[in-house]
């Protein structure tokens, strides 16, 4: 018989599930359950991430046509071996900017790719906040 098996002491063992912003880094519920019945051994934690996915303030921005430039430090960050970034591997400068689609050629000389983010370095995001200073002061 397939299906879930009860844990002895924890039955269905239940546990909410979230997600994690690969832009802010914030956890939040999905409104989703998992039974892990015996499969977890033990009590299982009351949330349990599970995935990336944009958190609702990432997402609307995303669907209103913006990118979020998440600034990072090359030389502390963790690189897969074909020298891609890995989400989990990124040292995190806490610097965000989000800049509409539509300019990103202008400003960076290539096509927008189709995905809601991209890692930037930390020098470009200190210029995007220079920049965005002496746009605040004009």
């Amino acid at each position: 018989m397939s299906g879930i098996i009860l844990h002895p002491e924890y039955g269905l063992n239940p546990t909410i599930i979230r997600a994690m912003c690969p832009v802010c880094g914030k956890e939040f519920e999905t409104n989703e359950l998992a039974l892990l019945g015996r499969n977890k051994g033990r009590k299982a934690d009351m949330y349990t991430t599970t995935h990336y996915d944009l958190c609702p303030e990432h997402k609307k921005l995303n669907d209103d046509g913006y990118i979020a430039l998440v600034g990072v430090d090359s030389r502390k960050s963790t690189y897969e071996p074909d020298g891609n970034l890995k989400l989990e591997g990124a040292y995190r400068t806490g610097k965000l900017a989000h800049i509409r689609r539509t300019v990103f050629k202008d400003m960076f000389g290539s096509e927008c790719p189709n995905i809601p983010m991209i890692f930037v370095d930390s020098d470009i995001s200190d210029k995007l906040e220079i920049m965005q200073r002496e746009q605040e002061i004009t």
